[in-house]
């Protein structure tokens, strides 16, 4: 055989020595089921195509200060601050001070440890809501909010990913080593295990429930909860079996991810990206190749053969960690549902996405409607709660009011119950009485915080005859979401319309 064989070279450049791409093309050939031959290098490529940049086990430490107890690269997130951490006062934008910036660091990654969802849950309000740092402008002394991530302008943060990142035990100095962490301004964000396809069950379990099992345990009081602390998405996968979850969800609730229009090109393209210059330096280092894993093989097989076609892992990493869908779903599609961490489902995604696409358009002066068909147990309820939040916070729909139909009083109480637990209760309050219709009471919408939006509820207790007025709950605020009942329609009940039209759902609270 001959060193210098084309194959060897061609794709990651002349950096990386022929002779080691032909050593370790004999062990592909011998087991072409390597775990991260089959697994891991393969989401590396796709995710640098997506735009993650690679580093390396060693710089990620060196970016945590070289601690195996810390996971926050503070060497990316505090020059991300210097630069993009702003606000405004007075039509000038001004930066914090280097104190401040030092206070925000020590909050962020100082928070006492008080479980892993309810750490998890401050560390996600402190993301996505921000933290008030006092600063002085021209004498005035004010609390001014940083941000640690761009949630409107995706392409202001840096995206990041390494593999085997070492951190130690909780009250030990043995080291837990997740296969893959991404990183988004230096925060760990998403955390995935992968195995290989070949071995279809250990211990009686396909491959990706051996990968939920191990993510499980890392989140333990006694492995590395302080890293899931931070961890807002994880990904079990053994290449042509993904799963999805987030930090403390139970086996039975992982689920698949299937996109509503996926681009076959676009994930093709990225399944066949070759690795930059930049990271084939970094990653297919002469030494990391012969000492750690074949790397270097996998690109020269590929190059052998062809285009490679796409996996069910190349797939979902195209469909949910792309930055601009990432940072989307993480913002808008995480719920803490009596103390439990919730992530939307693609249904619930896809449903609100819709809604709202359909909502901003204006056709002809007038708004497009249409009906959400879930299955029973697909989660009507949080849809309902992530459609209102996506609805509040849109900055296209000021003064829009929700109409939450139901004819049954125990869903009532359950949807009532789901918005309490969602952390709702204080964004949503009571409404008074206004007015007494047939022997009944109708209520003024609720204000929703934050926000001009309001919610209006209203319960049928019964099926009303036609052309009378139907009867109305009294029991305070109702919510009703999910099966809309046969009677109530245009055609069917115009009484029903004209009651909601009469009920004042457009008076001011």
């Amino acid at each position: 055989m001959q060193l210098n064989t084309p194959w060897a070279c061609q794709r990651l450049g002349s950096h990386i020595p022929c002779g080691i791409a032909l050593y370790r093309r004999t062990i592909v050939e011998a087991n072409p089921y390597l775990e991260d031959l089959d697994s891991k290098i393969p989401a590396i490529q796709v995710l640098e195509a997506l735009g993650w940049t690679y580093l390396t086990p060693d710089e990620a430490l060196e970016l945590r200060g070289g601690r195996l107890d810390q996971v926050v690269l503070t060497g990316i997130l505090r020059p991300w601050l210097e630069k993009n951490a702003r606000f405004e006062t007075r039509g000038h934008t001004y930066a914090f001070s280097p104190y401040s910036l030092d206070e925000a660091l020590r909050r962020l990654t100082t928070l006492p440890f008080d479980g892993l969802i309810h750490t998890n849950e401050t560390i996600y309000k402190m993301l996505t809501l921000g933290t008030s740092l006092d600063e002085t402008i021209q004498g005035e002394r004010k609390g001014r909010s940083l941000a640690f991530i761009d949630w409107v302008h995706w392409e202001r943060n840096v995206f990041h990913v390494t593999d085997e990142f070492a951190v130690e035990r909780r009250k030990a100095k043995t080291t837990r080593r997740p296969d893959l962490v991404l990183f988004i301004n230096g925060l760990p964000f998403v955390v995935i295990e992968c195995k290989r396809r070949d071995k279809d069950k250990v211990g009686g379990k396909p491959q990706v429930k051996v990968a939920i099992s191990q993510l499980d345990d890392y989140q333990q009081p006694d492995q590395i909860p302080h890293l899931f602390q931070y961890v807002q998405l994880i990904l079990a996968t053994s290449v042509n079996d993904v799963l999805f979850g987030t930090v403390g969800t139970p086996e039975k609730f992982w689920a698949h991810w299937r996109e509503q229009d996926e681009e076959m090109a676009a994930v093709k393209a990225a399944a066949n990206h070759p690795l930059s210059p930049q990271a084939g330096a970094r990653f297919l280092t002469p030494a990391r190749a012969v000492g750690e894993h074949p790397a270097l093989p996998y690109f020269n097989a590929m190059l052998d053969d062809g285009e490679r076609l796409p996996t069910e892992q190349d797939r979902v990493l195209w469909a949910m960690l792309r930055p601009a869908r990432l940072l989307d779903y993480v913002y808008g599609y995480v719920l803490f549902d009596a103390g439990v961490r919730k992530v939307a489902r693609y249904q619930q995604f896809f449903a609100v996405h819709e809604t709202l696409r359909r909502i901003i358009v204006l056709r002809e002066g007038r708004r497009l409607g249409g009906v959400i068909w879930h299955t029973t147990g697909s989660g009507k309820s949080l849809t309902m709660v992530m459609l209102a939040k996506a609805l509040a916070l849109h900055p296209a729909l000021a003064n829009v009011r929700i109409v939450l139909v139901t004819d049954r009083i125990d869903l009532d109480k359950q949807l009532w119950g789901t918005f309490q637990a969602c952390g709702r209760r204080d964004a949503i309050s009571m409404a008074k009485p206004i007015a007494t219709w047939g022997g009944s009471t109708g209520y003024v919408p609720c204000r929703v915080t934050r926000t001009a939006s309001s919610v209006c509820a209203v319960t049928f207790t019964s099926r009303p005859a036609r052309n009378q007025p139907p009867s109305w709950s009294e029991n305070g605020l109702r919510h009703g979401f999910g099966s809309v009942p046969k009677w109530f329609s245009r055609s069917g009940s115009p009484s029903v319309w004209h009651a909601l039209s009469a009920r004042e759902l457009h008076a001011r609270p």
